[in-house]
């Protein structure tokens, strides 16, 4: 049966998920193309959303912008899908030696950041069992998002109004303004990692990394607020923590790493001495740009195809404000920024 829409969307991760909710707020008419949610880096992320780059206490780019958007945006989500999954939660960042203390007083003197981050370093409380004689610095504005229930949830909406193709996308069937039995009007591609695949950007230097996480369980380790030094602490309920995330450039398969798994329980150990066992061990591939900008607008030489893509590890934090200025692109004509315009590349 033939079904003719305005838009055919390849990818179901976070900037798919939200670019097709945009639409569907614009009454546009749009298909869905994944294969399935396992295979999105989304899927297996933490969600968390930090405005700090920790390791030297700078702001991550149009943070506040951002921050802002997502509250609303988020909340709003939640009362469409009838499902809670963003949480605003602090973060605490351990601090032991001098050096550190005194460069965490110097960057909460810098305008710009008083508003994330709190002055006062706390003790680390016994609660968490910490390794070391650690202070803790309060970074504000943080969030987390969980993404299999966001992603879950949303492909229902998609199943249930026939808004969803699964299957795997074939690249030759792509016709100027048909796939296979659906007829479009635009085509955008929202495909995380697998866009190096894809023969319309042969010219974008995507990279892809691997992430590894793993999900613990420990009854004595006992936390309501997000820990982070090398690897984060998140925790998600029933004596059940995340602790994340690797980046590997040299990976060979998708399967997670036994070897990425130690490391982060090498990184957990140097965090808190609480006893823990591995309840799950997963791992995505993200999609990464050198210049760590993400990659939107149009195709080279077309009229109808677009991508939505390059978020990286940060598409939870970034992709519901960027998805309007698609929508923007895509229905308005409003151009976007050579900053992070595909068109940079051509």
């Amino acid at each position: 049966m033939e079904q003719k829409v305005d838009y055919l969307i390849v990818g179901q991760g976070i900037a798919g998920s939200i670019l097709a909710y945009r639409l569907y707020k614009q009454n546009k008419t749009f298909v869905v193309i994944d294969s399935g949610l396992k295979n999105s880096s989304t899927y297996v992320a933490a969600g968390v959303m930090n405005p700090l780059v920790l390791k030297r206490f700078t702001l991550t780019w149009r943070a506040q912008e951002f921050i802002d958007f997502n509250r609303r945006f988020y909340r709003e989500m939640e009362d469409f899908l009838n499902k809670k999954f963003f949480y605003e939660l602090p973060l605490f960042k351990l601090i032991e030696s001098e050096d550190e203390k005194s460069f965490w007083q110097h960057r909460i003197k810098k305008a710009s950041l008083q508003d994330f981050m709190e002055e006062e370093l706390i003790k680390a409380p016994p609660s968490i069992h910490p390794s070391a004689n650690y202070y803790l610095g309060k970074v504000k504005q943080t969030a987390w998002l969980d993404t299999k229930v966001f992603l879950e949830s949303f492909r229902s909406f998609l199943k249930n109004n026939n808004h969803l193709l699964e299957e795997k996308i074939d690249y030759s069937s792509i016709k100027k303004n048909n796939y296979q039995s659906i007829e479009f009007k635009n085509i955008v591609f929202c495909e995380g990692s697998a866009a190096i695949n894809n023969p319309a950007f042969e010219k974008v230097p995507l990279r892809r990394n691997k992430g590894d996480l793993i999900t613990i369980e420990s009854k004595e380790l006992e936390t309501d607020e997000m820990l982070k030094k090398q690897a984060f602490i998140l925790p998600i309920g029933e004596n059940k923590f995340k602790v994340g995330a690797t980046y590997d450039r040299d990976f060979t398969d998708k399967k997670p790493s036994e070897k990425m798994a130690n490391e982060l329980k090498k990184q957990l150990e140097k965090i808190t001495k609480a006893n823990y066992t591995v309840v799950e061990h997963e791992s995505g591939i993200r999609p990464a740009i050198l210049d760590r900008r993400p990659i939107m607008g149009k195709c080279e030489n077309s009229e109808n195809q677009y991508i939505f893509n390059g978020l990286g590890s940060r598409g939870c934090f970034m992709a519901p404000k960027l998805a309007t200025e698609m929508v923007d692109l895509m229905e308005a004509g409003k151009n976007i920024p050579k900053e992070y315009s595909i068109e940079r590349f051509y």
